[in-house]
């Protein structure tokens, strides 16, 4: 009985220092609200185009920031914050860097975000210096996917590339819902009864859930290991976060645990 108790408090500590690490992985509120403030500024100005295109755009965001998975990079202070504009009147007929173009003159026609813009392959960036940048990528209905896909250019501005970011973050969200059921003991009640101040780990400190501090956790494994190596060989976050999902609903709905860990 004195072991099982013993391994109990064990676990529950651990268990609270894991929802601890990933508080501290956290990107700082006050970062994350000046990403707000810029996201809600630029996106309200893309909106007020007089481009065709810019009619009833819809901003968005994807990637880490939307799914609740962002950590503090390591080595430099900005950090990245992903967007979508959707263009509804959008067509294929239209070439990617056409598409491309017209967000990129409405970004370039204010003075404040001329001087901040920077072009990449496949979108446009807005450098906050020291803080945060923003990737704005274009986007357009995919008419031919069910699920409400849709096209994004590829890297030489040839051809659209299906992509649904909102999509993947719906069947994220899914899998993040799913809470594993666990065994309790009378060892176990013991030592939950004597730890009033630890939280259960689903409800952590940023209030966000097991699969998402999962990812956080993954991520800054993989930004430790590769930090200083060739970051071609590093992999990316979406194929990190996908595999975990997945495997993260197999092992919820495979079995019953003895604890959070």
């Amino acid at each position: 009985m004195f072991v099982d108790q013993r391994t109990a408090f064990r676990k529950a500590y651990l268990v609270n220092l894991l929802a601890r690490l990933c508080a501290e992985l956290d990107i700082p509120e006050g970062r994350l609200r000046q990403a707000r403030e810029r996201y809600e500024g630029v996106a309200e100005w893309l909106a007020d185009g007089d481009h065709f295109l810019l009619r009833e755009l819809s901003i968005y965001l994807q990637g880490s920031t939307a799914l609740g998975t962002s950590v503090k990079p390591i080595g430099r202070n900005e950090h990245d914050v992903d967007l979508v504009a959707f263009m509804p009147a959008g067509r294929t007929d239209l070439t990617p860097a056409y598409v491309k173009a017209v967000v990129g003159d409405r970004l370039k026609a204010s003075a404040i975000y001329a001087r901040l813009l920077e072009e990449k392959c496949r979108c446009w960036r807005l450098v906050y210096a020291n803080e945060f940048h923003l990737d704005i990528t274009p986007a357009i209905l995919n008419p031919s996917c069910r699920q409400n896909g849709e096209f994004v250019p590829d890297r030489t501005l040839r051809e659209w590339k299906g992509s649904n970011p909102r999509g993947y973050r719906r069947a994220f969200e899914r899998r993040a819902a799913l809470v594993p059921v666990l065994r309790v003991t009378k060892a176990d009640e013991a030592a939950v009864k004597n730890r009033a101040e630890i939280e259960p780990f689903p409800t952590t400190a940023s209030g966000r859930s097991i699969l998402c501090n999962i990812v956080q956790v993954a991520k800054r494994h993989r930004d430790v290991h590769f930090d200083g190596l060739d970051l071609a060989l590093s992999p990316i976050s979406v194929i990190l976060t996908t595999l975990l999902a997945w495997s993260y609903e197999a092992c919820v709905k495979a079995a019953v645990y003895d604890t959070e860990v």
